[in-house]
């Protein structure tokens, strides 16, 4: 069974992709969309190979790594050796632009996109953070979808590693995994995607025409709460929903993070702050004085797995689990 650490403390607490084939477009309507991020369906196969996260107050879970080594200010040879990077944070939104955090040869986007039915994404055109963080921030991302009924709507930021004008994935192997401040309201998937789930025609290897299944990109379910949750995700909670061409994670081939609205949970409002790859340590908390225990959920894969109540920062009590669908 797959636990991931999550804190819920009681108070506050100009897009371009790889290789500029993952480009965002702006539309008539005010919209942004992406075809390089290409369709996201949700009725092949349903949810059944992804894994919810889930409140737990335990011990760091297991992680996974992989990936080249090398020196971050080496450039590589090609993109089938991107040295590992160094810097944790993928964006704080501190600076209030459209750009992730900084890195010798790193660049990141956000945008915001949706599909062609009819619905609310806000907010519409390029993203731009929020003012009123969680506590100690002055900004964050916020986004509120409803409506969509073909896949839905996201936010994502691109993040390749781009030396002379040839942008490559990024090698996120020195990390454990994801780490990230969410709250709002309904159910978020969380998503890595790397080149082999990616269509070859905006930068990828999936190909159609060998009969593959492109964009099972490889996600993990987040229940939002109304209080800023703290999430500690390690690799292995990031599975493919199973109705693609199968492709192992590789945490140094990041190309996309993504947080993504399916049309079936809208709709959903998300605050997001504070992300960044994770170390694989967990985080230390401050037991509160009360804590009830979760009753036992059941993860999205059908496993049967027990709610583990989490813990506030110095708060009244921790948070239960939960079942989640």
């Amino acid at each position: 069974m797959l636990t991931l650490r999550v804190r819920s403390p009681l108070t506050q607490l100009s897009v371009l992709g790889m290789g500029g084939a993952l480009a965002f477009t702006a539309c008539s309507d005010g919209t942004s969309r992406s075809s390089g991020l290409g369709p996201l369906p949700t009725g092949f196969g349903g949810f059944g190979g992804i894994v919810a996260a889930q409140p737990a107050g335990s011990a760091a879970v297991g992680v996974q790594r992989a990936g080249s080594g090398g020196d971050v200010n080496t450039p590589p040879p090609s993109c089938q050796n991107v040295p590992k990077g160094q810097v944790p944070l993928i964006d704080d939104f501190e600076d209030g632009n459209t750009a992730a955090a900084q890195e010798v040869y790193r660049e990141g986007f956000w945008g915001t996109v949706h599909d062609e039915t009819a619905g609310e994404l806000l907010p519409l055109g390029e993203f731009a953070p929020e003012a009123g963080g969680r506590e100690g921030s002055r900004y964050d991302a916020h986004v509120k979808a409803s409506g969509y009924s073909e896949w839905g709507a996201l936010i994502s930021t691109t993040l390749t590693y781009l030396w002379e004008d040839v942008h490559c994935p990024y090698n996120a192997s020195a990390f454990a995994g994801l780490r990230f401040y969410v709250k709002g309201s309904g159910r978020v998937r969380v998503a890595l995607a790397i080149p082999a789930t990616q269509h070859k025609e905006f930068g990828g290897s999936c190909d159609p025409d060998k009969g593959q299944i492109c964009y099972d990109i490889h996600s993990t379910f987040v229940t939002l709460a109304a209080e800023w949750t703290l999430y500690e995700v390690p690799w292995s909670a990031f599975r493919q929903r199973g109705f693609g061409t199968p492709a192992e994670f590789r945490p140094d081939q990041v190309v996309i993070v993504q947080f993504a609205f399916d049309n079936d949970v809208l709709p959903v409002e998300l605050w997001l702050d504070d992300l960044s790859f994770w170390n694989g340590v967990s985080t230390p908390l401050t037991t509160g004085t009360g804590g009830t225990g979760g009753t036992g959920g059941v993860n999205a894969a059908g496993d049967s797995a027990g709610g583990v109540s989490g813990v506030s920062e110095g708060g009244a009590g921790g948070v239960a689990g939960e079942a989640t669908p």
